[in-house]
């Protein structure tokens, strides 16, 4: 019997086996087989979007006929795409220790779909970010510092209005009886990542590449 094998990215499980519960050959593309599958761990499905060389149809392609991991070469397909795409847990590059740590663990609350968690340690991934542009604003004013990098143009105001929408949003997670939502969830991890990559990654990258250059010279 075919299955696929494959890290979940629900329940973020390695290497877990996903029961076949459905296929489709695309019509349109009978190149195409799209696969829903369900984590042995979690019961949750994915979706894989697999590629072959010739028609399917033509073929008279079916999972059934096969045994093994269809995620592995030496299959009539092979694989393109996975949906959901797993969450990754690994901060951006270059960002303070502490600030990674934090990210980490949202990350990992994302996964483990603890919504509420999740939007809590994004909020405190946001305040230790931006404490190093601001030290001297209070750490509960975190809409003080945000404005602040818009002041400084460290930000650009489309930043600024989103950093402001997710602030209220982590605010709502952790101070009311709001309950946070996948996508609230999401949406945090998104920003938090990018604002990550915005303050810290790419100036170090740009740093880098000067200096390469001036070596060169």
């Amino acid at each position: 019997m075919a299955t696929i094998v494959y890290d979940c990215p629900h329940c973020d499980a390695k290497i877990m086996s996903f029961a076949i519960q459905s296929e489709y050959i695309r019509p349109a593309n009978p190149q195409q087989l799209i696969v829903s599958a369900t984590c042995g761990g979690c019961n949750m499905p994915i979706t894989v979007l697999f590629h072959s060389a010739a028609s399917l149809i033509m073929l008279g392609y079916k999972t059934a006929d096969y045994s093994g991991n269809l995620m592995a070469t030496g299959h009539q397909v092979r694989a393109h795409k996975v949906f959901p795409e797993s969450t990754s847990s690994e901060a951006p590059a270059d960002i303070p220790d502490s600030v990674a740590r934090v990210f980490s663990q949202a990350a990992a609350s994302l996964k483990g779909q603890h919504f509420d968690a999740a939007c809590s340690m994004y909020r405190k991934a946001m305040e230790l970010a931006l404490k190093a542009f601001s030290p001297d604003i209070e750490a509960w004013k975190i809409e003080k510092r945000i404005d602040r990098l818009a002041k400084e143009n460290r930000i650009t105001p489309e930043i600024q209005a989103w950093a402001h929408e997710l602030r209220l949003d982590g605010n709502e997670a952790v101070h009311s009886d709001t309950v946070a939502t996948v996508e609230m969830a999401s949406q945090m991890h998104e920003f938090c990542k990018f604002l990550l990559i915005y303050l810290y990654t790419l100036p170090a990258q740009v740093e880098a590449a000067k200096l390469r250059r001036e070596e060169g010279q």
